[in-house]
């Protein structure tokens, strides 16, 4: 896999749990 590919779906990925997480804290 390109490297640069494998870090922007890393990147995507770790905000998509960030987003989760803080909704779970306004929660």
């Amino acid at each position: 896999m390109d490297s640069a590919t494998s870090s922007a779906r890393y990147k995507r990925v770790n905000n998509v749990t960030t987003t989760r997480m803080e909704a779970n804290m306004s929660n």
